[in-house]
């Protein structure tokens, strides 16, 4: 009795498959189990084996490339010095190109990562997922690693609005406080950047560390994670320094 037909699979040179359930030598079914077939290759499934995902891309990364990975199983590995190491269930790293790669049956790609270019003034908060401390990178390009994760810093309404529409706290306090200008939703991630205008200051405080700072403009702020600010306007006159 012919139940079905079935398609043969073929792989190129750049692609991979994963069967679940495959047979054994004996033609008896691991149930669970998982095998990669990587191309070139053309095979049948047999009775109960089925693909994950279909036909899938092996892995191209360059320079500015890695991938965040996850055991799901042991698995005999070697770390960045080229060391044996044994990957337990649950166990996170990073790759990085350049490289092909193909994932083991033990291995799952949780996410793909790229550098992030950062110019002289300009950052992105980092949060340690295992210790919950946020820091600052600035001005280079960077790369999270297993353990790290963006973070996202929010700011009062009023800070927001001064961000996006780029006023003048000295040129604009005239104005209508119901007259905003549109500007871009700000990636709370990015370091917090102001340019504070000529004749105003930012006091800055340091919520953690219970410090506070005073720069005057013209002049670039960047904040740190645990910090806040509040711009002043002074009246005529270059403000003087202390």
């Amino acid at each position: 009795e012919v139940l079905g037909v079935i398609d043969i699979i073929t792989l190129n040179n750049c692609q991979y498959c994963v069967v679940c359930d495959p047979l054994d030598a004996d033609g008896k079914p691991q149930l669970g189990q998982k095998k990669v077939i990587k191309g070139e290759k053309s095979f049948f499934l047999q009775p109960g084996e089925w693909l994950k995902d279909g036909i899938q891309d092996i892995y191209i990364l360059s320079e500015e490339d890695g991938l965040l990975l996850r055991a799901v199983r042991p698995i005999e590995d070697k770390n960045e010095d080229d060391e044996d190491i044994l990957r337990k269930p649950g166990d996170r790293w990073l790759i990085r190109g350049p490289l092909e790669y193909i994932p083991p049956a033990e291995v799952e790609v949780m996410e793909q990562r790229h550098s992030i270019p950062l110019a002289e003034n300009e950052g992105i908060y980092v949060r340690d997922i295992k210790t919950g401390k946020i820091r600052a990178v600035i001005g280079h390009s960077y790369m999270l690693s297993q353990d790290e994760e963006l973070w996202e810093k929010h700011l009062p309404g009023h800070v927001e609005d001064l961000l996006s529409t780029g006023r003048d706290p000295l040129l604009d306090r005239s104005k209508d406080s119901s007259e905003k200008g549109v500007g871009l939703p700000r990636d709370k991630t990015w370091v917090v950047s102001y340019r504070v205008p000529h004749n105003a200051t930012v006091q800055v405080y340091d919520y953690k560390e219970r410090k506070s700072r005073v720069v005057f403009g013209p002049e670039l702020v960047l904040l740190g994670p645990d910090e806040q600010f509040t711009v002043l306007s002074l009246s005529g006159g270059r403000p003087k320094r202390p």
